[in-house]
């Protein structure tokens, strides 16, 4: 269980959240919405163990994020949209990543890689990549460990109808073995789609499912 407990946080002079109270059970697929600059980037990155809280704490399975914890165990994430080696090929970029804990390796990667159609490109470089190509390169970045729970921000910008059909597949594979998925998201159709949806109104989440 992810428990947010009386969180607080500004950026510069905007305040974002304050007392913010909510707890995400697992094995369930929960959307945030919220317009620009509303701070739905910033509450992933606090949940993820990227950014800390002003004020309160942020719990995951009891420990306590950015204390107990530098990071949200067993999480595959992205958030802000992040970048890649240009200059290297979307397989490399990705067996660079995963590298780091060798707990997926070509075989994984070329697998996700044609559930999105993007094998055949898999071993271009980045730099020719269009903008949904490196999306799909993202996702597949956050999935190929199959981890416990998925953080994704803003998942469907620049997906074709396809690439969007199949991560809607792997959220509900995911949510049938028990795991968590939490996504941001503004574009609309996708409510069915998510066991609970918040909305960021006067600096906390509402729930509106």
């Amino acid at each position: 269980m992810i428990r947010i407990k009386g969180v607080y946080k500004k950026y510069k002079s905007l305040v974002l959240y304050e007392n913010l109270n909510t707890e995400f059970n697992e094995g369930r697929i929960i959307m945030i919405k919220g317009p620009n600059g509303s701070g739905k980037s910033v509450l992933l990155k606090m949940i993820a163990g990227y950014t800390k809280c002003d004020q309160g704490i942020i719990e995951v399975d009891g420990k306590v994020i950015r204390k107990d914890v530098d990071f949200i165990p067993d999480a595959g994430i992205f958030i802000n949209a992040p970048e890649f080696l240009s200059a290297r090929s979307g397989f490399a970029n990705l067996m660079y990543l995963a590298k780091i804990r060798n707990t997926a390796g070509e075989e994984e990667i070329r697998t996700y890689a044609r559930m999105f159609h993007l094998d055949e490109q898999l071993d271009e470089k980045v730099s020719k990549y269009s903008l949904g190509m490196k999306q799909k390169l993202r996702i597949i970045q956050a999935i190929m460990e199959e981890p416990q729970r998925l953080i994704m921000d803003e998942p469907f910008d620049a997906l074709d109808k396809k690439s969007i059909k199949t991560l809607c597949t792997i959220m509900d594979v995911y949510r049938s073995y028990g795991k968590t998925v939490i996504f941001t998201n503004h574009i609309e159709g996708f409510d069915a789609l998510a066991d609970e949806i918040y909305e960021i109104d006067s600096h906390r989440l509402c729930r509106i499912k």
